[in-house]
């Protein structure tokens, strides 16, 4: 969540899955949905690497901190999530309801000095 990678290099690894999880797969119409959806990963992986180079040469082989999930609002169920900065560090929280009372659940947490050093 906090040092996010590049989406050429989640779309890969996507594919790599995709294509793992179809050669498990013994059902034919589970095979079929994944065969689709390796198809749409293949086709947005190929409009992103024809992109001109140009537009990669700034980028180092490190992901950098460059995305924060800041948190989706609030679920159906009255759940809320938020980023939180909060002594010397950078969270994803989320806050629930339960019995009434409210609690906080950090879901993911790093060093903000070390964040903001690596951007």
């Amino acid at each position: 969540m906090f040092p996010s990678l590049y989406q050429e290099k989640k779309l890969s690894a996507k594919l790599e899955k995709l294509k793992s999880d179809f050669q498990r797969e013994k059902d034919e119409d589970k095979q079929k949905e994944i065969k689709k959806k390796i198809c749409e990963v293949s086709a947005e992986l190929f409009c992103i690497s024809a992109k001109s180079e140009s537009e990669f040469l700034n980028f180092n082989s490190e992901p950098k901190p460059c995305y924060f999930n800041t948190g989706c609002c609030s679920y159906s169920d009255g759940d809320i999530t938020g980023i939180e900065i909060d002594d010397g560090e950078i969270r994803l929280v989320r806050w629930s309801d339960t019995n009434g009372k409210p609690k906080r659940d950090i879901l993911r947490s790093a060093n903000l000095k070390e964040v903001l050093e690596n951007c």
